[in-house]
């Protein structure tokens, strides 16, 4: 056998040609109406129509050789020439397309050998989903995100999800509802009011587009034109009552976003959202309050979506980190008692938390009643329930001489 020869080593034997409606169905080989592609082969560059025209290609010619100069046989070759075609859809497409191909030679298949393919296309968009949280306690300039992180309770975080028009996309989306799911309620600070600009500043709550690289405010209503600070990066409806047991929910409303495999591309094809989230003072250190919790909760497009996998759950968490630093006081009224029945005195216990950030379960607390150690046997305050007036829940200690054990 002969040398493989490939198409890359024939590629300026190459000639490309287009043709609109003006020729035949199909075409014959030497169709007058045939037009030369221009640009330099393998069309690396790319090999264009002239202006004006990419919506009329109905058919395009490889040709390989002039005059027999090409000549390829199985034998000495060993592969075949293969050419390439992407075609992209209408952006409006949906149903069946019939893709046909037609080969002819000098000596074999001269009257054409042909082959067809249908596909199905739809205009649907597809997007694919980042749910995660950020360290800082600030969403100010958009931070990025930190995967699971831990916070103290009552502290803030910033929440930041994304939304892509890409991979599997058909079309682009319309009218684009997105809402995301914070942490429930009972996780919040009593007071966390997202929809209150002086409790959630606008800088902390916001979206932008991904356009041509970075992230930016310049973004397109829906007939594509570019709008700066355009009112829609602002969410535009919540569900976060204050009540406990309650969800809380922000929902932004997106005019456009393109699909990101399209012809000519255009963007932006995703978003990406964030918003300051307030934890509730006094959680149990090491609570979990994201999974099963925080989602990308639903997601409406025109055209509707692919997307089957509502609500997108987050796999990092945000645990929260509570220390407990509690002070007590023990007081008493006066240094001295003496024995008798208007004697008295009054000891005092408070408690309070110092820079504590998580709550106390189960609290109680010890006082050792105190006793005349100088004699023998030792003088003890026991309890009796009298009605004393001056007395915390008439609840009266007095001196005694006779052991408390078993009362």
């Amino acid at each position: 056998p002969g040398t493989r020869t490939t198409t890359g080593g024939i590629a300026n034997n190459w000639k490309l040609y287009w043709c609109d409606n003006t020729c035949a169905n199909p075409p014959l080989q030497n169709d007058i109406h045939w037009q030369l592609l221009s640009g330099t082969l393998p069309c690396g560059a790319g090999c264009t129509v002239p202006a004006g025209q990419e919506g009329n290609v109905k058919w395009i010619k490889w040709e390989v050789g002039s005059a027999n100069s090409y000549i390829w046989d199985r034998f000495e070759n060993f592969a075949a020439p293969i050419a390439n075609l992407t075609v992209v859809t209408n952006s409006n497409a949906s149903g069946t397309i019939t893709n046909s191909v037609t080969v002819k030679a000098n000596n074999v298949c001269q009257t054409g050998c042909s082959a067809s393919r249908v596909i199905s296309s739809d205009n649907k968009p597809l997007f694919e989903f980042a749910y995660q949280q950020s360290t800082n306690s600030s969403c100010a300039g958009g931070p990025g995100g930190s995967g699971s992180i831990v916070v103290q309770s009552g502290a803030t975080y910033c929440a930041l999800s994304s939304i892509a028009n890409q991979n599997g996309s058909h079309g682009d989306a319309n009218d684009v509802y997105y809402t995301m799911r914070l942490p429930d309620r009972d996780y919040l600070d009593p007071l966390y009011d997202p929809s209150s600009d002086a409790n959630v500043a606008p800088s902390e709550k916001f979206a932008l587009c991904l356009r041509n690289g970075p992230l930016t405010n310049v973004c397109p209503d829906a007939n594509g034109v570019l709008q700066t600070n355009p009112s829609w990066l602002q969410p535009e409806s919540y569900n976060c009552a204050l009540a406990p047991g309650s969800i809380c929910t922000v929902t932004w409303h997106i005019p456009k976003i393109y699909a990101k495999y399209k012809y000519p591309p255009i963007e932006p094809y995703a978003y990406v959202f964030w918003i300051q989230v307030k934890t509730k003072p006094g959680l149990a250190d090491q609570q979990k309050i994201c999974l099963t919790h925080c989602t990308l909760y639903s997601l409406t497009t025109t055209p509707a979506n692919g997307n089957n996998n509502l609500p997108f759950g987050t796999t990092n968490e945000v645990t929260i980190s509570a220390s407990v630093d509690l002070a007590f006081t023990h007081n008493v009224d006066q240094s001295l008692l003496s024995c008798g029945a208007g004697n008295s005195v009054t000891y005092s216990i408070t408690y309070q938390h110092n820079t504590s950030t998580g709550g106390v379960d189960n609290l109680y607390v010890l006082d050792r009643l105190p006793e005349i150690t100088g004699v023998t046997p030792p003088l003890r305050l026991i309890y009796a329930s009298q009605n004393n007036a001056n007395a915390p829940n008439t609840n009266v200690y007095f001196l005694t001489s006779v052991s408390r054990k078993g009362l």
